[in-house]
């Protein structure tokens, strides 16, 4: 799995503002602030050491083949899960979450065709010809992996005491 970089944003975690349904079971509002704050140290903790992502595809083996989390198998190699492992126990899988890559390029497309013609031009032209010269780059790899031969397996030598 692939652990995730965290993208530094605006401010600290604040949680102020939210109202959970236990608040209203607390008798002591005191503890509400010290909560909260302790709510936003747990998420900022989890989002910035924690969260990691696969391609689910990678699990479609066994009888029957799985997505990697006990779901069934994804057969769509676009297909991204990123997960924040905030389950109890160990082995348990916490919160994941499903991206279609293919979708994600093509809502940027969509964002960034002119309304007049669907030309896109500019800043956000120079970005997908970037992102075409890197995804060329990521292809020859594929190819590169896939052109390795098989060897055969290694044959361990035995050895004896004398």
């Amino acid at each position: 799995m692939t652990k995730g970089k965290y993208v530094a944003h605006k401010g600290d975690f604040d949680l102020t503002d939210w109202t959970l349904d236990t608040f209203e079971d607390m008798a002591e509002e005191h503890w509400k602030p010290l909560l909260l704050k302790a709510l936003a140290e747990l998420l900022e903790i989890a989002v910035k050491e924690k969260v990691h992502a696969y391609l689910p595809s990678d699990w479609n083996f066994g009888d029957p083949p799985e997505d990697g989390r006990g779901g069934p198998a994804v057969a769509d190699p676009l297909i991204i899960y990123v997960g924040l492992p905030i389950a109890q126990e160990e082995g348990e899988q916490g919160a994941f979450w499903s991206f279609d890559f293919r979708e994600l390029v093509r809502d940027s497309i969509a964002g960034s065709e002119s309304p007049d013609d669907g030309h896109i031009d500019g800043e956000q032209r120079k970005q997908f010809e970037d992102l075409l010269v890197e995804l060329g780059a990521l292809m020859e790899e594929v190819r590169a992996a896939l052109a390795r031969p098989k060897l055969p397996p290694i044959k361990k030598k035995r050895t004896f005491k004398t």
